[in-house]
C-alpha cells in the first residue's frame, strides 16, 4: 500500500479527530447517535493518518505525498 498522505495532511487529520472526538463525547448525553457518528468519523481520520494511506485519495488517483 503506497502512502498517499503527506505529513501536513496527517496533522490536519489528527486535529480533526481531536475536534470530532470532543464534539462527539459532549453529544453523547443529549444525542447519542450523533455523538457516535462523530466519533466514528474521527476514528477513520485517525486511522488514515496513522497508515498514511487514504482509500478515497487512491480511488480518485490523488496524492498529497511528494514522490522522491
Amino acid at each position: 500500500m503506497p502512502k498517499n498522505v503527506n505529513q501536513t495532511d496527517r496533522l490536519v487529520r489528527v486535529g480533526l479527530f481531536v475536534i470530532l472526538a470532543v464534539l462527539g463525547l459532549t453529544q453523547l448525553g443529549s444525542n447519542a447517535f450523533f455523538g457516535i457518528i462523530l466519533i466514528v468519523i474521527g476514528l477513520v481520520l485517525l486511522a488514515t493518518a496513522y497508515m498514511g494511506f487514504c482509500p478515497i485519495y487512491a480511488a480518485f488517483g490523488f496524492s498529497t505525498n511528494k514522490k522522491s
